[in-house]
């Protein structure tokens, strides 16, 4: 292979290197962002289905306090009915213990009360109807949501309703009161699902089961997310919370652009250092071919030439020795290289004093005496 192949093979062993490098390190990057992106969702849903639970636990505590104070006075009247000394100022000291409720009233068999007439109400005819059934909540009206009680004769026949009425804002606090970051939204929902309060953007439908959690995609101007519903455990209700994808995706969102600025970091150095390898691999190789050419150009110089020259290092060895040597002296480099001494004996003795003065800016003029006996002047 040529020099110009040689560099281009190297080069691209660099180069090939190099994309390997940015190629592992990509597939990691990828990895690990897929990794906390999986992670994200499942606490994304986790979060969700938590939140519900809270939801429908603390929706479930404030119906059931109005509850209580419905069966509470519900019993004092009852009694108060069979000629039993009710307890005194029942509506009055019961409605007192919950400040979320506005009247606290009761209406005949007939629906009458006051000047309403509840006769006509989905709730009235069902309390009417059934003896054992619990407590009725009504579809808002004017602002206002009713809970009803059945009360009953001694004999056990129907004596009206109690009715317990609270302001469908209370029930929109109760859900603000809930964390769902700034695109995320709560309702409380009847079991058919009409909605009864809401907080935040409308969420979709997913399911009329006891629980269920779903992604629901974007659609229109609404936003994606996860959606988790939950049915309340002792009232006709439910609760679905939504948490938006780019509320729970925002901090993974600057993880990838971290990580993609790595990504872009790791890169333009090592594209900076493959760079330096390779041009510096170019000069060496550079400088090594314009060694070689000069010390060709040498060797060419050396070989042929018809003097006899050598260099000798400070201890006495000889370093190089031209090949005329042995042509000159009758003894070849290799013995020269072998024996650094015999440069000095085959100087004739006499001349000897003088050629050990030879390394000094002089002109000397001194003997050897060749291999084969013969003796030769240098000068």
């Amino acid at each position: 292979m040529d020099n110009s192949g040689r560099k281009i093979a190297f080069s691209a062993r660099i180069i090939a290197g190099f994309l390997l490098l940015n190629l592992l390190v990509v597939i990691g990057v990828a990895r690990s962002l897929s990794r906390s992106f999986d992670e994200v969702l499942a606490h994304a849903r986790v979060s969700s289905e938590n939140i519900s639970y809270i939801l429908s636990n603390d929706v479930d505590a404030v119906l059931d306090r109005i509850d209580i104070v419905l069966l509470e006075t519900k019993d004092d009247i009852e009694h108060g009915i069979a000629g039993e000394k009710p307890h005194t100022g029942t509506l009055e000291r019961l409605g007192t213990r919950m400040p979320k409720v506005e009247s606290l009233q009761v209406a005949d068999a007939n629906g009458r009360m006051g000047h309403e007439d509840l006769s006509g109400q989905d709730y009235f005819s069902r309390l009417k109807a059934k003896r054992g059934i619990g407590l009725q909540i009504s579809k808002p009206s004017a602002g206002k949501i009713t809970f009803a009680r059945r009360l009953n004769h001694p004999d056990g026949s129907f004596a009206g309703i109690l009715v317990a009425r609270i302001d469908r804002r209370d029930l929109q606090k109760l859900l603000s009161g809930i964390d769902v970051e700034k695109h995320g939204a709560t309702e409380l929902l009847y079991a058919d699902g009409t909605l009864l309060a809401r907080q935040g953007g409308e969420i979709p439908r997913i399911s009329t089961g006891k629980m269920a959690t779903a992604y629901v995609p974007k659609r229109g101007n609404g936003e994606a997310g996860i959606v988790s519903s939950r049915k309340l455990n002792r009232y006709p209700l439910a609760v679905q919370t939504f948490l938006a994808e780019r509320d729970y995706l925002a901090g993974w969102k600057t993880e990838v652009l971290q990580m993609l600025s790595l990504v872009m970091i790791i890169f333009m150095v090592s594209a900076g250092g493959t760079g330096m390898i390779i041009a510096s691999w170019h000069r060496q190789h550079s400088d090594n071919e314009r060694l070689a050419r000069e010390e060709e150009k040498f060797h060419t110089m050396a070989d042929h030439t018809q003097d006899w020259e050598y260099w000798q290092g400070p201890d006495g060895r000889i370093l190089y020795m031209t090949p005329s040597c042995e042509r000159m002296t009758g003894y070849s480099e290799r013995e020269f290289e072998s024996d650094p001494a015999l440069l000095l004996r085959i100087v004739h003795p006499e001349d000897r004093s003088i050629f050990e003065r030879h390394s000094r800016d002089s002109e000397i003029k001194f003997r050897i005496v060749k291999k084969n006996g013969e003796i030769r002047w240098f000068s």
